[in-house]
């Protein structure tokens, strides 16, 4: 992972996750918020990209920062393909639940 200088890249660079190995080595990783948005901003038309971001809120669920995600995919004009996708994984009451704590 390289931080660039948008916001974006910023904060996800700042939200990188270290996982470390038995042999003392570590590797930081995206958050998967931030692969959810990542792969929404390359998605086009790509059915992989859905696929995977539909593995990711189906796997990681009440684990993701639903809030995090909806605002930088508002940011991109992604929040209606993230609501279809939520939708999609049954994950849609989580996200309200989220949403409506933060407000």
């Amino acid at each position: 992972m390289i931080a660039g200088d948008s916001p974006y890249v910023q904060q996800q660079f700042a939200r990188r996750r270290r996982y470390p190995f038995p042999n003392q080595t570590e590797v930081y990783l995206a958050a998967p918020e931030d692969l959810v948005i990542s792969k929404l901003r390359w998605h086009g038309e790509s059915e992989k990209q859905r696929r995977d971001v539909l593995a990711i809120l189906k796997v990681q669920q009440d684990a993701l920062d639903y809030v995090y995600m909806y605002q930088w995919a508002a940011e991109f004009g992604l929040d209606e393909v993230l609501d279809e996708l939520a939708i999609a994984a049954g994950v849609m009451a989580l996200v309200t639940a989220q949403r409506t704590a933060f407000e």
